[in-house]
């Protein structure tokens, strides 16, 4: 009787056989659903929007009332842009290093050198002294600047550490002074081994070996105000062995002027020489002058050196020119020159700036000049400018 009450449909029996007939509801069967059937009103916090409800109206005897049923669904927290959960890594900040602690400190253009500042140095050394040309000191700035640290091998395939090295002393313990590898003491010894160069004659390696003692004199620190004296008695004999030196190489170049050579030879016996030098200058003149037939300026030349104490065979040379002398004492090439007349030595033209006459100086090494070589480097040091003024060595030598 049930059976025909309710019909299968012949070909879903057909097709679902096999399967209970429970399980044969189809979605249409679904959109069917009405009646007593509530609705399913859960709301779903979180969810975002409420459930979709079946087809129909559903009611009647379910119990399907959910005021008092919510469902929290756990939240992923957020973490805003920029907030303080992010893990990021902070890197410390950068401190000082000890060659910039060099530069601050310090007013002296060596510190700045052997701190790797060569822009600084160059600065300092235009301010105090003048410096325009700092070609010739690369080789002093580079040996310096690798001087001045240690090198430390590190890992394998990576980079030495290279760490500066300083002193420290009671006066500057909390920042150190780098280690100046220049002394008056080896410059001084520097000068010693030039002379013997002079007295052999090699005028050539003579020159390079005083501008490169001038040259070295700016990277040194004196101790104390006497031993800044010496530095700068140091520097004047440096400069006047480059003067002489370098007119005795000009007059050896004038094979066709004997004139201007005579003249040479007498404007270097003028230079403040060592005794031995100086008595080397006084023979060349004489000859020079004797053989031009200017027997009175070469009788001048022989008394000068016979003062100085020759050797036998030197001064019994000398006082047989002055015997000729007495006999002619006149001078038959007219020079530019005055024995009797102070002047110091244009570093330019090589010529007498007699006393009263105008004149400018090296902001370096303190070479004499006429007006108007104003404004060019000086032949002397090769470093200065001419006519600029200088605040002397007490700035960049003396450590305060």
């Amino acid at each position: 009787m049930f059976d025909s009450a309710f019909p299968a449909p012949a070909k879903a029996a057909k097709k679902e056989e096999s399967q209970p007939a429970s399980t044969l509801l189809t979605e249409t069967d679904m959109e069917a659903v009405g009646g007593d059937w509530e609705e399913d009103g859960i709301d779903v916090e979180g969810s975002g929007a409420p459930a979709s409800a079946p087809s129909g109206e559903v009611g009647g005897d379910w119990d399907l009332e959910d005021e008092d049923i919510k469902l929290e669904l756990e939240k992923t927290p957020e973490v805003a842009s920029g907030s303080g959960n992010e893990a990021y890594f902070v890197p410390p900040t950068q401190g000082t290093s000890i060659t910039e602690l060099w530069q601050r400190n310090s007013k002296l253009p060596v510190d700045h050198v052997l701190a790797g500042s060569f822009d600084s140095a160059m600065r300092l050394l235009n301010q105090e002294l003048g410096v325009v040309n700092f070609a010739p000191l690369k080789d002093h700035f580079l040996r310096l600047a690798s001087s001045s640290r240690s090198s430390l091998p590190g890992v394998p395939s990576l980079p030495s550490l290279l760490v500066p090295i300083q002193i420290k002393s009671e006066a500057t313990a909390s920042v150190g002074q780098p280690i100046v590898p220049m002394a008056v003491g080896q410059l001084v010894k520097d000068l010693q081994a030039a002379y013997q160069i002079v007295t052999g004659g090699k005028f050539g390696e003579a020159l390079v070996q005083f501008r490169n003692i001038l040259h070295a004199s700016i990277f040194v620190v004196a101790s104390s105000k006497a031993e800044l004296g010496e530095l700068q008695q140091l520097v004047d004999i440096c400069q006047v062995y480059l003067l002489g030196l370098k007119m005795e190489i000009t007059r050896k170049d004038l094979k066709d002027n004997e004139t201007r050579g005579a003249e040479l030879a007498a404007y270097f016996t003028h230079c403040n020489l060592q005794p031995i030098h100086l008595m080397l200058t006084l023979r060349s003149a004489m000859n020079l002058h004797y053989k031009l037939e200017n027997f009175g300026s070469a009788a001048s030349f022989a008394r000068r050196l016979l003062e100085l104490g020759p050797k036998d065979d030197i001064a019994q040379k000398a006082r047989a020119v002055q015997a000729k002398a007495d006999k002619t004492p006149t001078d038959k090439v007219k020079l530019d020159y005055s024995e009797h007349n102070p002047f110091e030595i244009c570093g330019e033209t090589f010529t007498p700036i007699y006393r009263g006459a105008p004149s400018i100086k090296c902001a370096f090494c303190g070479t004499n000049f006429h007006p108007k070589s104003k404004g060019i480097v000086c032949a002397v040091c090769d470093l200065g400018e001419v006519g600029l003024p200088s605040n002397g060595r007490t700035s960049i030598n003396l450590r305060k």
